[in-house]
């Protein structure tokens, strides 16, 4: 499992690419990409985490992928401020 947190945007696309490229055993591909509403006077906001705590929690967590045929988990957070209507 790759798991990465960071302050930087990222392009889904690539990522998906990156994941597939050269394999064929690869059936579908799930991702969910959080956006940030500008509703009800949001302009921007800022996620927090605490980056050992918060993958030591990934970690953690991973044993959950071993029910699943699940070929390369991932997952890659990206914390500090986010304007509205980006991801």
């Amino acid at each position: 499992m790759t798991v990465r947190l960071q302050r930087e945007d990222f392009d889904i696309g690539a990522e998906i690419l990156a994941l597939t490229a050269g394999r064929t055993d690869v059936g579908a591909v799930a991702t969910f990409t959080g956006i940030c509403r500008g509703s009800e006077g949001v302009a921007a906001m800022t996620l927090e985490h605490y980056p050992g705590m918060a993958e030591a929690e990934i970690e953690r967590q991973k044993h959950r992928f071993g029910c699943c045929d699940i070929i390369a988990p991932r997952s890659r957070f990206r914390g500090g401020g986010i304007s509205d209507g980006l991801p």
